[in-house]
């Protein structure tokens, strides 16, 4: 209904407009975006009228009745009998109005659902109602929301009688009232509060929304839904909740801030961004990365994207959400909108954060004397079990002698470990910068945004920075076509060291004490400061960090994006919309590798090498939305077509034997080693979909979908496939019989989904081929060098000629609330995730001579639930936010088509019944203590002398010995099964905080290797966790690890995989933290600037962790690469934590609105 307030809204000076149309055409020539969605309410909404001989009161009422605009004016303003004629098709509340108050001096502001009608260029003023005047006093007073913002046009009316005003575009009012008399507080969407006045002539008042008002558009695959009308598992975050994070890459941002959403990182080397996603469990060992699309489109990765160009990201988790991707949504869907420019002034907003990074953890050593005493005990040991009597020990006296030496000549005597802060410098600096421009006329909207990223690393000669610019436009080309035009471009570079080796190396070099070689061993640096390359006849580590001797390795890439779109209304309700993309990605990456020689590594000629790798994506979109609705019916239609082409193509080069470091052209190296490769690969997807959704009276929701894929990756006999997803809602808190509870549970809705999609990842373009390589496979009469190798042809792989789509079940039922006047919201989640199908290496007999075949015989299945609870509330002006989330799922590979026990790598395993990535080993019931308990021990073939201080194991099977094929067992898994967070904000008059935690449980990490094998000589540990935690005498029962043992090659022990070196990854860590003041608007008006906010920030600030209380490393730096993306195949040294630390940043940051 219409509501008449006062104090009307000013309105910017119109003369402003030509110089607002200059700026947008200097935009145009940049380029602009998309329009999926994310727009305000008034953005996307048309109105169809054709009203003659009609008041304006009529005109208001007939928008109100077929829309949710609400009018809010004044009698004083605006005469509402005035008698109009209007004719609109599919036409903006803007245009309307327009045509409305064309001649007249009223103007007006859209705010979302609400219109404010003024007279332009005029002094809001306050209506006090005609009341007798005794003994009045006057109240004044401000109205907020509870962000903090003013409400303008709030309700404010003594109660019992007709006195009123409302607040003004700051939100303060002023009201004479008698003495004790009560105020009524309303506005739309919030609400009403009574506020008595005794005592009080100041009155500062928060406002809380409500809910049932207010309805949260959520952006879903090709379109937008209600939040309260979803009837799938889809959550959502606003761009506001991302721009406090310093991080250069957004995955950083969203981790741990929804329930089902994984998301483990890999270490902080800049520009690095090896961090793994996944969305409710691993759904196949053949890869498990959620598909991203940005407005509509396929984007790589989320590394990149600047968190201020960021409107609205949805998480669509269960397959009736992303059934509508089809084959591209078997792992999940994460759908981005970037921010749009408004019809208005020019807005300028600057976004900007300098700051230092530290490790969040670094590993302590032992100390000189600490490790030469552990070499001693390691000497007794080995002689008195008869293993090797010939290594060295030292007297008390000489460690003594050598630790005075080490302050006298500290070059010939070093310490037996690094200084880490020389290896890991501390107080890294990075900075960001952000600008963005946006405005509009009725013709175009745009927005323009350009921003800059520098981090250095801890370890020296690594650097990352990157520049991206982005502008969206979107235009009113006729009365029912719109179009638009989005420009995305990015630059980065990063540096490191050039060798191959340099990162295993560097870190190894780390986790081994320097002086285990014996006392005196050979110092880092000569008397002049020169790096020693063979110090301690092992790594230097330092030397390895110098690019005069690693050489520099540069990786160059850039993308570039447009995507051009229109949109026609043929008659209202039927919209068609159809867009083309393309985007581009070309990198290069040179590694120039001098000469250079090390005791472990000798580079004896320098080298060149050179990439050059371009990847483009053409996809185009065409769809058909038809909504309709009538009485308590509501309907929408939606049929569409996709086509994505992607090409992939690398050329390389490679020469050697310069004549010096500084040639840097590969046609002036040695000929016999030149090398040059290229490749060229591409595929095609054609996809055809449809949805229909039906409610009926805002209680009944009904859904369904279905998608037919068509993928030039599989044979023409399965190259297509149909995924449906349907999903049903029954919103019982609209129920009748519900009004009782209504004031305490104001929403409670159960859903249900089911869904099925697929997957091409984990197969070649060409797997169905068979196909032939070229090369030196067959050789007669080969001389030494293989220089009598023939050149010729032969089959590398057989056919999978039967090759089809991995196939994702999921069943979701789920529940949402909120209680106590939509204060508090809850959502819960149970699921179950079946992925069948799953391509399989089998085996094949080795007399084939091929590799095997792709096949579809393996099943995994993932079980779980999340659950999501929310608070919000005011105490005055003090108005706070409250989460916690957690969930919960459980991986099993169901079906492993008879394969057995499967090595992956040197660290994970599968078969059937365990985590497709599960630990195995031997399980440690505990240390022998005595000879009695050796003798009654399980042997070990390989170790004979079994002994007090050797670690127990259990013999599964009972026959008395311990082997690998009847004794090993699950011991472990690198994927969470829990995984939560915390979040708290708080406002205060201008002052704002938040702080957020997030965690996981339920996780192993493996740690052997030069760190964690507690008792190995050959891979001595020097970390101080080891030097008091190892058995030396019988009755040490509290320690963990056995006694020093020099371990001999191809003995159980050497091999090391046992539940002594697994060790509980969980975690809670205080992701990010947050203090921050925004100016007083009457200081910023003084200078033209309509905002100002500085703040602090913190990321990882702290760590609650037994792994890296005990380790000094950061639990969450997975050993491996590729986790999650399939680890067959990785890197064979996945037992050692070879990857640079975990960043603790701190940031000082400045946010400026124009």
């Amino acid at each position: 209904m219409t509501k008449k307030i006062s104090n009307l809204l000013k309105i910017a000076n119109t003369q402003k407009t030509f110089k607002i149309m200059k700026l947008v055409a200097l935009f145009l020539t940049i380029g602009m975006s998309i329009s999926y969605a994310g727009n305000s309410y008034s953005q996307v909404t048309t109105l169809s009228l054709k009203l003659k001989n009609k008041t304006v009161r009529e005109v208001f009422k007939e928008i109100e009745k077929n829309s949710e605009y609400i009018f809010l004016y004044n009698r004083e303003t605006l005469d509402p009998e005035r008698v109009v004629t209007v004719s609109a098709e599919k036409e903006t509340i803007s245009d309307v109005l327009d045509k409305l108050f064309e001649g007249t001096d009223n103007t007006y502001k859209v705010s979302d659902r609400q219109v404010y009608i003024s007279k332009a260029e005029k002094r809001q003023q306050t209506v006090i109602a005609e009341t007798e005047q005794q003994q009045k006093k006057t109240i004044h007073g401000s109205i907020i929301d509870q962000n903090g913002e003013a409400i303008i046009g709030a309700n404010v009316i003594e109660k019992g009688t007709t006195n009123g005003t409302v607040t003004d575009i700051d939100g303060n009012f002023t009201l004479q009232v008698e003495e004790n008399a009560v105020l009524q507080i309303s506005y739309i969407g919030y609400l009403p509060q009574d506020v008595t006045t005794s005592g009080q002539e100041i009155i500062n008042i928060v406002l809380q929304e409500d809910t049932k008002a207010l309805d949260e558009i959520v952006v879903v695959g090709y379109g937008t839904r209600k939040k309260s009308s979803l009837t799938t598992a889809v959550a959502s975050l606003s761009g506001d909740e991302l721009t406090n994070s310093s991080s250069s890459d957004l995955r950083k941002s969203l981790q741990g801030m929804v329930p089902g959403l994984t998301i483990l990182d890999n270490g902080g080397d800049p520009g690095s961004f090896n961090m793994q996603m996944q969305i409710r469990g691993v759904s196949s060992p053949n890869g498990s990365n959620p598909l991203i699309l940005v407005d509509g489109q396929v984007f790589g990765s989320l590394n990149s994207l600047d968190p201020n160009t960021i409107s609205s990201i949805s998480i669509l988790k269960d397959a009736a959400s992303t059934a509508i991707y089809g084959s591209r949504g078997a792992n999940g869907i994460i759908l981005i909108t970037t921010k749009k420019g408004e019809k208005g002034k020019v807005k300028i907003g600057y976004e900007g954060a300098v700051g230092w990074q530290s490790a969040t953890a670094l590993p302590e050593f032992m100390s000189t004397e600490e490790y030469l005493n552990w070499r001693n005990d390691l000497a007794y040991f080995e002689k008195q079990r008869n293993l090797n009597s010939n290594l060295p020990t030292y007297t008390q006296e000489e460690i003594q002698d050598y630790l005075q030496k080490m302050k006298t000549d500290p070059v010939n005597h070093r310490a037996a470990s690094y200084d880490m802060e020389e290896l890991y410098r501390p107080n890294r600096p990075q900075n960001k910068h952000s600008l963005t421009l946006s405005g509009g006329s009725d013709f175009v909207r745009s927005l323009f945004n350009i921003s800059y990223y520098n981090q250095d690393g801890l370890i020296r000669n690594r650097k990352y920075e990157r520049v991206s610019f982005r502008s969206n436009n979107d235009f009113n080309l006729l009365e029912n076509l719109k179009g638009h035009v989005n420009i995305y471009f990015e630059h980065s570079k990063r540096e490191r060291q050039a060798s191959g080796h340099a990162e295993y190396e560097i870190v190894q070099g780390i986790h081994n004490p320097t002086a285990k070689w014996g006392l005196g061993g050979a110092p880092f640096y000569d008397e002049d400061g020169n790096y020693i390359p063979n110090a301690a006849r092992r790594r230097n580590a330092l030397l390895l960090t110098d690019i005069d001797y690693t050489g520099l390795y540069t990786i160059i890439p850039n993308l570039g994006s447009a995507d051009f779109g229109v949109e026609w209304e043929p008659v209202q309700g039927l919209k068609i919309n159809a867009s083309y993309a393309h985007q581009k990605t070309w990198t290069k990456e040179e590694k120039n590798i001098p000469k250079w020689k090390l005791d472990f590594q000798e580079y004896k000629t320098n080298s060149l090498w050179y990439l050059d790798q371009q990847i483009s994506r053409l996809s185009f979109n065409g769809l058909a939305t038809y909504d309709k609705s009538f009485k308590d019916h509501n309907i929408n239609i939606m049929v569409g077509y996709s086509m994505e082409e992607y090409k992939n193509e690398y050329r390389e080069m490679y020469g050697q034997d310069f004549f010096n470091n500084e040639l840097r052209n590969i046609g002036s190296g040695s000929q016999e080693n030149f090398s040059l490769d290229n490749s060229l690969n591409e595929w095609g997807l054609c996809s055809y979909f449809g949805r229909i959704a039906y409610s009926y009276a805002n209680r009944y929701y009904l859904e369904g979908s279905l998608r037919s894929d068509g993928s030039s990756r599989f044979p023409k006999e399965n190259r297509y496939s149909q995924f449906p997803g349907v999903s049903i809602g029954w919103r019982i808190s609209n129920e009748k019989f519900w009004e009782p509870l209504i004031d305490i549970i104001p929403n409670f809705k159960l859903r249900y989904s089911y869904g099925q999609t697929g997957s091409h990842d984990g197969i070649g373009n060409y797997s169905y081929i068979p196909q032939l390589n070229v090369g030196q496979y067959y050789d007669f009469a080969t001389g030494p060098n293989g220089e009598y190798a023939v050149n010729t042809v032969r089959q590398s792989n057989l056919a999978s000629t039967e090759l089809s789509w991995e196939k994702v079940i999921q069943n979701d039922f789920g529940i949402d609330m909120s209680f106590l006047s939509g204060r508090l919201n809850a959502t819960f989640d149970y699921f179950t995730k079946i992925t069948d199908g799953v391509l399989l290496d089998l085996a094949i007999p080795k007399l084939v001579g091929l590799n095997p075949a792709k096949t579809n015989a393996g099943k995994v299945e993932n079980k779980g639930w999340e659950f999501d609870l929310g608070w919000r509330d005011a105490i005055r002006d003090f108005h706070y936010t409250a989460s916690f989330g957690i969930s919960y799922v459980k991986n099993k590979l169901v079906d492993y088509a008879g394969l057995g026990i499967t090595q992956i790598n040197d660290m994970y395993y599968r078969w059937e019944g365990s985590p497709i990535y599960a630990l195995r080993g031997y399980k440690v019931l505990g240390i022998i203590q005595t000879e009695e308990e050796a003798a009654r021990a399980p042997k070990i073939d390989a170790y004979a002398n079994i002994g007090p201080g050797d670690y127990l194991y259990e013999d599964v099977n009972g026959d008395g010995k311990i082997d690998w094929d009847n004794d090993a067992q699950y011991i472990g898994k690198r994927t969470p099964s829990y995984t939560y967070n915390i979040r708290f904000t708080a406002n205060w008059k201008n002052f704002d905080f938040s702080m957020f935690w997030n965690g996981v449980a339920d996780v192993e990490t493996y740690l052997a290797g030069y760190l964690g094998e507690g008792g190995a000589y050959n891979n001595s540990p020097n970390s101080k966790f080891v030097s008091n935690n190892y058995w030396k005498k019988e009755g040490d029962t509290n320690v963990h690890f056995s006694r020093p043992l020099f371990r001999e090659s191809n003995n159980l022990m050497e091999r090391g995989y046992s539940s002594a070196f697994v060790w509980d990854a969980g975690y809670l860590r205080l992701k990010s933290l947050v203090f921050g003041y925004t100016i007083p608007d009457y200081l910023t008006t003084k200078i033209k600037v309509d905002r100002v906010r500085v703040y602090f920030e913190g990321t990882n600030l702290l760590t609650v962790s037994k792994f890296m209380k005990n380790w000094g490393l950061d639990p969450e730096d997975v050993p491996v690469s590729g986790a999650w993306s399939g680890l067959d195949g990785a890197n064979t040294n996945t037992k050692r934590h070879i990857h640079p630390p975990q960043l603790k940043t701190y940031n000082i940051g400045l946010s400026i609105q124009f």
